[in-house]
């Protein structure tokens, strides 16, 4: 039997499948409860597509043997794919108890969750994975996945982003990234990447129809249409429609009509599509079709046929049906509704065609419902719906719960009306018992078959507030003045895109109201109630209880203050003033008057003046928020923000909808660092006034400041729209674009705040950072030597331009630069570290250390590890020291060249690193106890006198050149391994064994270190040489393409992971006689073994600064040489060199 299993095995890994099933037959023929051949034959029914089948051999594999985490990984595959995902998830978290040191396990955890909508619990799942496995590409984007569906597309963008780093050739990535991008209306970044996945998979349907809606979202409607084509293809899109396109293809003999300008005649048969908000969006194009003079019919559902029929009488309509009504079939032509806007809506501008109002409802039903409304008194009746019958995740952007509208329920002299279809009892008991509101619904009515009744109770109202449902599309083709409400991001739907005045394209009654932070309907209710606050009140802002001692109350005066305002608006202060004085003269009681003064003196400098007048207005009013507010600003004027902050606090609260006083005491409070009162004041007043541009714009560098970049990209776009020519907008705007990543899209933001204001130094030195990281650096350089001679006291542009000239290997620039930035700017952190980096780079190392130690206080920067007691560098004073790991491996290794002095000291140490280096360090540091680095951290601050970050041992023992000891190596690899792996890569051959790596994948500078093998080669092809690929991540495309055209052999050896083998990797080099590489890990294994290394570095971008300038060899590894680029960009002049000494060492080898 256990012949017989094995052979079935064999068969199994060789492919044979039938071979493997007869066996398994076999086996259970003569043992039926062979537990490993039931569970091989599950596999291969599994395998086979018969998941369903496989089922019960697993179950019954199992019960028959011990846990077998094949078998219950298997089992969990075919409940999966049999949609039982509850069941899968119960198997997985089973093989997990048996092993939970396996990163596939707790990715099937994961997807399994993300099965079932549970994404918090599947984003912890796959960030477990990754965890086990940091280059686990698949985990990277579901974990990008689920963050999009829990509304967090910033932090979605960088999973796929790491996850493309990993696998740059994955559509499907492309496509998931294309979309988060999408969420923050990077319509240009997101395009890309769906015609990047449509470039490796041209038939990938979902990217065809998602570049649709990112067209259409962008409103380019020339190309977005044509693509909208391919909804037909994309799976949500065709279940809504599987009936109707199967009866539809029944008919493919008709032909499909190209619109009114086609030739032939007949009459057109226009099907119905998607859901009935669709529908109606659709049918607006209806009063066209009529013109055009073409005779047609078209489907539109039951319940709206009376209104249609009788809205427009010159169309010939049938109601909709599953299949189609025979009148649809007996037809020349057909469409679909969804495919007209292609016809009819070409441009922007054809949407200026829009019909105001489609629809019309019953009149003596709206007075019925009119009368019902008007029964309690006067007041402004708001019809109000919330929810959306999608129960998707896409539902959180269109669906609210009544609860979170009950600041708005709060607003006096306002009457709303539930027109939510659907169940809402439960939902208006709760309310109504939490705060004693109760929106009014006429329960006889179904708002989901009685449309006619619905249309005359919108028709009733005075305003309809309602998220992304139908009621916005019945509101809106009754031309119903609407507020449509929407989360932050694109909008829910293509069609829901703004126009130019923040209304609906397609409904020209509905204005577009969004909110800015992802899942957060309170923020935007809250921002609704103010504004309808503020369309209720009587009086404008600022005006609230004015003095009963104004004596002149008259128009005549508010005409004469109003005049004032105007002058000030204007700019003509001394006039302001003047006339403010001559009111005061007749009526020195005018509280307004004061306030007034207190304005103009304000802008012109004239502080104490503006203070004592305001303080006066005080004296006469003290409930006139005005005086308050000028107060406010003359105290922050004035140096003293905290005084502000309580003014404006004292105006808000005698006027509540004041936006500018909410303004100015997010400025005031940003000031003082208070960041989240800051940005909820913005946010106040642009719920009051949603077109104070810049507010938002204000609000979206508030949320940049605090991290929030996907929420303060979408604030500063919004400033910009609202209006265009506000050219500080625009560099926010791409400031915002730069932190996210998307440095094209902030050049276009920069030049056009420069096209309007040239000398903005901001924009120049934003523009600056953009085109750096661009790799365009003396262009970089150029933007930011401008920006300093607008602005040449200011801190940041010297630091700027200290980076580009950096990175341009200009150190020694670089270097003056900073300094200048720190003479401005003392505590200037970024600038420190990075003269830090300059320092020691150009080989000036004690300053160097003492500035790279500011890296912890930078605003980014991660916490040290442990807060015990640093260490001083005295050996003598300390006995138990724990030194732990900090950034990447090879800087792991690096810093640990100097652990064998620490070692020969009187301290006992402890050195925390990165697992994989284990093995490695345990061999080549036995007299130090070396343990894993844990997160959160496990070591204990009792066990230990003080501790160190490895990266700060620098200080006390590398501060000159001379301080670095000729010690040839510091690490011991694995000598059987080694041995091993040289007799198997060169057998008999006489060869020399030359490893090579050509990639890095540190996300800031990798592609500047990287080197396309294919440009390796003329090293290559030198003769005498056995190359072996030391290179990690996948390489056999790479190494099967350069072997086709350079006829270059690299030996691979498959059986080893030079990820996460590092010691593997470590005996893979010591078993070379030559290690060529680039800026890499590779690097600093091969010469901490002391093995002769060629390494090959960019000119500036790219060289780190341990390598330092203008140096061929290293003082880190006396074995390594270092070649260099000649020309930034182009690697032809270092590799020719390496391929000269190569041959040369090669033919030195022989003698």
């Amino acid at each position: 039997m256990d012949r017989l299993l094995r052979q079935a095995e064999a068969c199994f890994r060789a492919g044979d499948r039938a071979r493997a099933e007869a066996l398994c037959q076999q086996v259970l023929g003569r043992a039926p409860g062979s537990a490993g051949a039931l569970r091989l034959l599950g596999i291969l029914r599994l395998e086979g597509g018969r998941a369903a089948d496989a089922i019960p051999l697993l179950r019954e594999a199992l019960q028959a043997g011990p846990e077998n985490l094949d078998g219950l990984d298997a089992l969990a595959a075919a409940c999966a794919a049999i949609g039982d995902y509850r069941q899968a998830e119960e198997l997985v978290r089973r093989a997990l108890a048996v092993d939970g040191s396996r990163p596939v396990a707790h990715f099937r955890l994961g997807m399994a969750l993300a099965s079932q909508g549970r994404w918090s619990e599947a984003a912890s799942a796959f960030e477990a994975a990754i965890a086990l496995e940091p280059r686990y590409a698949e985990a990277h984007h579901n974990l990008g996945d689920a963050l999009t569906k829990l509304l967090r597309p910033q932090d979605a963008i960088a999973c796929f982003r790491r996850a493309l780093a990993i696998d740059s050739a994955n559509p499907d990535t492309h496509n998931s990234l294309g979309f988060a991008l999408q969420e923050l209306r990077l319509w240009g970044a997101a395009t890309r990447h769906y015609q990047r996945a449509l470039a490796l998979d041209p038939d990938f349907s979902k990217a065809h129809y998602n570049l649709a809606l990112a067209r259409l979202f962008h409103h380019d409607f020339e190309h977005g249409w044509p693509e909208y084509e391919q909804r037909l293809n994309c799976k949500p899109i065709r279940a809504t429609l599987r009936k109707r396109l199967d009866t539809l293809d029944r008919y493919e003999h008709l032909p499909r009509w190209q619109g009114p300008s086609a030739a032939g005649g007949g009459e057109v048969a226009i099907w119905a599509e998607q859901g009935i908000g669709d529908q109606i969006l659709f049918s607006t194009l209806i009063p066209e079709l009529i013109a055009s003079g073409v005779r047609f019919v078209y489907e539109v559902d039951r319940r709206l046929l009376p209104a249609y029929e009788r809205a427009l009488p010159g169309a010939r309509f049938v109601p909709l049906d599953d299949p189609p009504q025979e009148a649809l079939q007996r037809v020349e032509r057909v469409l679909l509704a969804g495919s007209l806007p292609g016809l009819y809506r070409r441009s922007r501008a054809d949407f200026d065609r829009q019909p105001a109002r489609l629809l019309g409802a019953l009149p003596e039903r709206v007075a019925h419902y009119r009368r019902r409304l008007d029964a309690p008194g006067p007041g402004l009746k708001v019809a109000l719906a919330w929810s959306s019958t999608r129960e998707d995740w896409w539902a959180q952007k269109k669906s609210a719960r009544l609860a979170d509208f009950t600041p708005l329920l709060e607003l006096p002299g306002v009457r709303f009306v539930d027109v939510q279809y659907g169940d809402t009892a439960a939902e208006r008991d709760a309310v109504a018992a939490a705060t004693g509101l109760r929106p009014l619904r006429f329960d006889e009515v179904s708002y989901f078959n009685d449309l006619e009744e619905l249309l005359a109770i919108l028709e009733a109202c005075d305003l309809v507030i309602t998220t992304s449902n139908a009621t916005a599309h019945f509101a809106g083709a009754l031309g119903k003045r609407t507020w449509l409400l929407y989360l932050a991001g694109q909008p829910p739907f293509h069609y829901w895109a703004p126009g130019e005045d923040h209304r609906a394209l397609w409904y020209p009654a509905v204005e577009i109201l969004t909110a800015v932070q992802h899942a957060d309907w309170p923020s935007l209710v809250q921002m609704v109630a103010a504004r309808l606050a503020g369309e209720t009140r009587s009086e404008g802002p600022g005006s609230t209880s004015v003095a009963a001692g104004a004596a002149h109350d008259t128009r005549s005066a508010r005409d004469e203050l109003a005049r004032v305002k105007a002058m000030r608006a204007e700019g003509r202060l001394a006039e302001a003033v003047a006339a403010c004085r001559e009111i005061l003269r007749r009526a020195p009681g005018d509280a307004e008057a004061w306030s007034e003064l207190s304005h103009a003196l304000r802008w012109q400098g004239e502080l104490d003046g503006a203070r004592s007048a305001a303080a006066r207005a005080i004296e006469i009013a003290p409930r006139l928020a005005g005086a308050w507010f000028n107060l406010g600003a003359t105290e922050v004027a004035q140096g003293a923000p905290a005084r502000g902050i309580e003014s404006y606090r004292r105006a808000l609260e005698f006027d509540p909808a004041f936006a500018e006083a909410w303004s100015n005491l997010g400025d005031a409070l940003g000031a003082t660092g208070d960041k989240p009162g800051e940005i909820d004041a913005y946010r106040r007043a642009i719920g009051i006034n949603p077109r104070l541009a810049p507010v938002w714009s204000n609000l979206g560098n508030a949320l940049l400041a605090a991290g929030e970049i996907g929420e303060a990209l979408l604030a500063c776009r919004r400033a910009t729209e609202l209006q265009p020519d506000f050219a500080a907008g625009w560099n926010n705007l791409g400031n915002a674009l730069h932190e996210c990543g998307e440095h094209v899209e902030a050049i276009t933001a920069c030049e056009a705040a420069l096209r309007l204001a040239p000398r903005l130094a901001a924009a120049w030195s934003t523009l600056g950072a953009a085109l750096h990281a661009l790799g365009r650096h003396e262009d970089a350089i150029r933007a930011h030597r401008t920006a300093l001679e607008i602005q040449p006291g200011v801190a940041h542009h010297h630091f700027n331009l200290g980076m580009a000239l950096q990175h341009c290997g200009r150190r020694l620039d670089a270097i003056a630069s900073l300094r200048r930035a720190l003479a401005i700017d003392p505590d200037h952190a970024p600038a420190h570290w990075d003269l830090g980096f300059a320092l020691l780079g150009t080989g000036q190392l004690r300053e160097g250390w003492d500035e790279y130690e500011w890296r912890w206080r930078r605003p980014t920067a991660e916490p040290k590890r442990y807060s015990f007691a640093m260490w001083d560098g005295d050996a003598s004073r300390a006995r138990r020291l724990l030194l732990w790991a900090e950034q990447g491996i090879g800087d792991q290794i690096l810093y640990a060249g100097m652990i064998p002095e620490l070692a020969a000291s009187p301290l006992h140490l402890t050195l925390e690193v990165d697992p994989r280096l284990l093995p490695l360090f345990r061999r080549s540091f036995p007299g130090i106890a070396v343990i894993p680095l844990r997160h959160p951290p496990a070591a204990h601050a009792a066990d230990f006198d003080c501790q160190s970050p490895v990266g700060s041992l620098g200080r006390w023992l590398r501060g000159s050149f001379e301080s670095f000891p000729r010690r040839p190596s510091f690490l011991e690899a694995d000598p059987s391994r080694a041995q091993a792996y040289r007799a198997r890569l060169l057998g008999d051959r006489p060869a020399r064994v030359v490893g090579i790596s050509w990639k890095s994948a540190n996300p800031e500078f990798g592609s500047h270190k990287s080197i396309s093998l294919l440009d390796w080669q003329g090293i290559l092809r030198v003769p005498g040489a056995c190359f072996v690929d030391l290179q990690y991540g996948e390489t056999a495309a790479e190494r099967e393409r350069v072997e086709r055209q350079a006829g270059a052999r690299i030996e691979h050896l498959p059986d080893l992971d030079l990820h996460d083998d590092l010691d593997g990797l470590a005996a893979l080099c010591a078993a070379c006689d030559l290690v060529i590489t680039a800026s890499n890990v590779t690097a600093h294994v091969a010469g901490a073994l002391g093995r002769p290394v060629w390494l090959i570095v960019p000119l500036g971008n790219g060289r780190l600064w341990y390598w330092f300038t203008g140096r061929t060899d290293s003082p880190w590894y006396p074995s390594l040489r270092i070649f260099t680029q000649q020309t930034p960009g182009s690697w032809r002049e270092a590799v020719d060199e390496v391929a000269r000494e190569l041959a040369t060492w090669v033919q030195d080898a022989k003698r």
